[in-house]
């Protein structure tokens, strides 16, 4: 009977599991600046390629621009709300 021999993965590679999962190498991890619980949104940017970034409300580029926004709006209670 023949052993089975366990390919090597290549350094930095992970596989998508049957359940479209990926474990992402920690060193990928650190360099992002990403954390176990942190927020993601994932992108395909192309072919074969795909981009994690940290989620980002879209209100984070207003806020500021409207006078007096800040003050009269709570952003925590309102996403929170939209969790709901």
């Amino acid at each position: 009977m023949t052993a089975m021999v366990k390919e090597r993965k290549p350094a930095g590679a992970t596989r998508i599991s049957r359940k479209n999962q990926v474990t992402l190498p920690v060193a990928a991890l650190h360099g992002s600046g990403l954390a176990a619980g942190d927020l993601v949104e994932v992108v395909a940017v192309g072919i074969g390629q795909i981009e994690i970034r940290r989620w980002r409300s879209r209100l984070s580029d207003v806020v500021g621009t409207l006078p007096g926004f800040e003050r009269d709006v709570d952003l925590e209670a309102s996403r929170d709300s939209w969790e709901r």
